[in-house]
C-alpha cells in the first residue's frame, strides 16, 4: 500500500511527548508494528498540539482562509466518557 497518513497528537500539560523516529529504509508494516517510537512506513510526521493552560482546550489546531469568506478556525476539547473503572 502506498497511501500515506499523518497523526497529530492533542496533548495536555501532563502528557509526555512520545518521540517518533523514521522507519528504516527496509521497514515494512510487519517489522515495525511492535517497535516503540518508530513510525509506520506509511506514516508522515505529524504535529504535537499542546492544550491551553488557561482552559485545557486545544485552540486553532486547524485554520482555513477562504476568499471573500470568514476564516474557519478549528478548536478541540476533551471528550468525557462514562464507564466503569
Amino acid at each position: 500500500m502506498n497511501d500515506k497518513y499523518v497523526v497529530h497528537e492533542l496533548l495536555s500539560a501532563t502528557d509526555t511527548i512520545t518521540p517518533c523516529e523514521a522507519p528504516s529504509a527496509d521497514a515494512t508494516p510487519a517489522n515495525t508494528i511492535f517497535q516503540q517510537n518508530v513510525m509506520h512506513p506509511n506514516e508522515v510526521a505529524g504535529q504535537n498540539h499542546m492544550a491551553s493552560s488557561e482552559d485545557g482546550l486545544w485552540r486553532s489546531i486547524s485554520l482555513v482562509t477562504l476568499l471573500d469568506e470568514p476564516s474557519i478556525v478549528v478548536d478541540a476539547g476533551p471528550i468525557h466518557h462514562r464507564g466503569t473503572q
